[in-house]
């Protein structure tokens, strides 16, 4: 599947394992690789199979996710739901600006 989807097998490992979050476009292209289109993907979604097509959740329902322990990193997960049987995690990550000193 990582050779389909145009991704290393690390990558595949660390998503498998939840150890990272992967973009937009290897989310597509790993979709892709399965032989699927993205409501195919997603169909499953909807709690008690209700085929709702938007999900709206206020900033302030957010969760907040720890994922590393870096600084400047603050995910808040925005959706959880089981898709196809297994756990799937809708986060957003927001980067914040860190101030590095370094000392010679």
């Amino acid at each position: 599947m990582a050779d389909r989807a145009g991704v290393s097998k690390g990558l595949i490992s660390q998503i498998e394992n939840n150890r990272t979050i992967p973009s937009l476009p290897v989310l597509m292209n790993i979709v892709h690789s399965l032989n699927l289109d993205l409501t195919g993907f997603f169909k499953d979604i909807s709690p008690a199979n209700h085929q709702e097509k938007v999900f709206v959740i206020r900033a302030s329902d957010y969760k907040p996710l720890k994922k590393e322990a870096a600084k400047g990193f603050n995910y808040q997960r925005i959706l959880a739901r089981n898709i196809h049987g297994g756990p799937v995690d809708f986060v957003l990550l927001e980067l914040k600006k860190v101030l590095v000193v370094i000392k010679w």
